[in-house]
């Protein structure tokens, strides 16, 4: 169609602008999303570590929470650029998460979660994005993450905004403290995406 239109115009316009062809018109009417969007959906590759994508459901027969903070390869925290320290990252096991926290400083006070740099919250849970959904726990935060269903969550009680995905092990999600460090919600939100970007992808 797109050939048959442009012929038309140009022969009643009585010039032909050079290079301008029906395969250039044709890109040119594309959808511009679906474009962009493919090629960065093919190249998604998640590290062979983490636990296969789908709906966390914690009642499923030999559910079992994954433990990321202790079973993920030291090169995962050295290219996120993160660090441990003895005194904040000891791995917490409680009944419903399991969770851990990494600084984003060699050094220790930048590390707390009032430091300069901070820290982040390495977390596994058993709750469902459907869940969470539900209890509109989700915060409607746009990003052009080439994630599919990545999503936000605000803990108020801690000024964190957390990063999360499911797996059929958990929901890994990553938090960030910074509002703490004088940020607004959604700066921190994606510096929780970006780390868990880091983190979870090839």
């Amino acid at each position: 169609m797109s050939r048959y239109r442009i012929s038309l115009a140009t022969l009643l316009a009585g010039s032909l602008v050079a290079g301008c062809t029906s395969d250039n018109a044709s890109v040119t009417e594309s959808n511009d999303d679906t474009v962009a969007d493919e090629p960065v959906q093919e190249s998604i590759e998640f590290a062979d570590w983490v636990p296969e994508r789908g709906p966390t459901d914690r009642h499923a027969p030999d559910f079992e929470l994954f433990n990321l903070c202790d079973e993920a390869p030291d090169s995962v925290w050295e290219k996120a650029g993160l660090h441990y320290h003895p005194e904040i990252s000891e791995t917490r096991i409680y009944g419903t998460h399991i969770t851990c926290f990494l600084g984003m400083s060699e050094d220790l006070t930048e590390s707390y979660s009032t430091g300069q740099a901070g820290n982040l919250a390495i977390t596994v849970d058993d709750y469902s994005m459907k869940e969470l959904e539900e209890k509109r726990e989700i915060l409607d935060i746009p990003s052009d993450s080439s994630i599919a269903e990545v999503h936000f969550r605000e803990l108020t009680a801690t000024d964190e905004c957390t990063a999360g995905i499911e797996t059929v092990k958990g929901r890994i999600n990553i938090g960030d403290h910074g509002k703490l460090r004088g940020l607004t919600l959604e700066e921190s939100c994606m510096i929780a995406l970006e780390n868990l970007e880091r983190i979870v992808l090839n």
